[in-house]
């Protein structure tokens, strides 16, 4: 028997296994790294949002009605983020929308109309979106609250001063123009925080 034959396929499947042990050895190393720098900067990421909740809680806090403390408009910060990134809606026009309509008192009630919570929602007109679910709840009312205007931007092609105008059930422009001024206030915070006070950390 021929041995040489043999041998020249022992070397050439030796050669073989160690290229795919090398080519394991390579995903392998890659999917280590891979995790490595997501797990190093994913920190990085949540503590950008974090920073910018921060900054609109405080600004929340020191414009709100006096019963409402830091930890409050911590909460209902939070709560608009959360419900923003569920309807796509901007967390700064929530919270915009809040201040004319309750001032951040998240137990606030009109007797007449008996709009109710944050951001003054009419239960019976809106029992599809509630469902079960307690509107003095904060967490509740902003979900309810960024699921109507979303509804009402696609009714209106995206058009924020006409879904603003049935949000508010025909509000005039003094209206609009505290939303507004508000919404202009929390960007000007974001902003003073990003290009002024980080700036001195970095």
């Amino acid at each position: 028997m021929d041995n040489s034959y043999h041998d020249t396929n022992y070397l050439q499947l030796t050669k073989m296994e160690k290229e795919m042990t090398h080519l394991h050895l390579l995903r392998c190393t890659i999917a280590i790294l891979a995790v490595a720098f997501a797990s190093l900067f994913a920190p990085f990421a949540h503590a950008s949002e974090s920073a910018d909740q921060r900054v609109i809680t405080q600004w929340v806090a020191n414009n709100s009605h006096a019963s409402v403390d830091e930890n409050q408009a911590s909460r209902i910060v939070r709560a608009a983020y959360k419900a923003a990134a569920q309807w796509n809606v901007d967390p700064l026009l929530l919270l915009a929308v809040m201040k004319p309509e309750s001032n951040f008192q998240a137990k606030a009630r009109n007797p007449r109309s008996n709009a109710s919570c944050l951001m003054q929602i009419i239960p019976r007109w809106h029992r599809d979106k509630i469902g079960r679910r307690q509107i003095m709840n904060v967490e509740t009312c902003v979900d309810v609250g960024a699921a109507i205007i979303a509804e009402y931007l696609s009714l209106t092609n995206g058009k924020l001063q006409k879904a603003i105008y049935r949000y508010s059930g025909g509000a005039g422009k003094a209206y609009e123009k505290k939303i507004a001024q508000a919404y202009r206030d929390m960007k000007s915070a974001l902003v003073l925080d990003r290009f002024v006070d980080r700036k001195s950390v970095v």
